[in-house]
């Protein structure tokens, strides 16, 4: 069952979406789609993800957490293709590993990514993603990383190796302009 929370926006309340129900979704509305919402779907896997990437151009946020069957190659597809993606959120996504976090420099407008609970994303990978982002991406967020003891060291690296980043207390990179800090609303 889907539910629209406004119009162009699709919010999953009831987990077992598949991949038949998300290509009904995409091959209607998918033109104007601006937020989809597939957290917790774990059924819908790889190849109908990937067709978001072909049916939603307009795609402004897209949040898969805890689709267990996202991997790092269908994020790259995603990011290579929805120009127009400002926020990510993939949190839990147990497939993902450092070889995705290059694939955020493509996506053009994206200004928030969330890869809190990752388990196999490693600190110096996301270090590295942060050492080459260039503007607009101004958070990332890695709650549950177990990042934040290891952190107070890349704290200190991140001040050198890329100046206007900072990890704040829930465990976000956020770029900062000069002196100020910009927070995500």
């Amino acid at each position: 069952m889907i539910v629209l929370q406004h119009r162009f926006a699709y919010s999953w309340y009831f987990f077992r979406v598949t991949d038949e129900g998300l290509n009904c979704i995409t091959s209607n509305v998918g033109n104007t789609l601006e937020v989809l919402d597939l957290g917790l779907c774990h059924e819908v896997t790889c190849d109908a993800v990937a067709l978001i990437a072909q049916r939603c151009p307009r795609l402004r946020q897209l949040t898969l957490d805890k689709c267990g069957n996202t991997n790092s190659e269908t994020v790259r597809t995603l990011c290579l293709r929805l120009q127009s993606l400002t926020h990510l959120h993939l949190a839990c996504l147990p497939l993902l590993t450092d070889a995705v976090l290059d694939a955020f420099s493509f996506a053009r407008s994206l200004e928030e990514v969330d890869l809190s609970f990752c388990k196999e994303l490693t600190a110096h990978g996301i270090q590295m993603m942060i050492h080459r982002s260039k503007k607009p991406l101004r958070a990332v967020h890695v709650t549950g990383k177990g990042l934040l003891d290891e952190n107070t060291a890349i704290l200190g690296v991140t001040s050198q190796m890329t100046p206007g980043w900072i990890l704040d207390h829930d465990e976000t990179y956020r770029r900062t302009e000069m002196s100020s800090t910009e927070y995500v609303d």
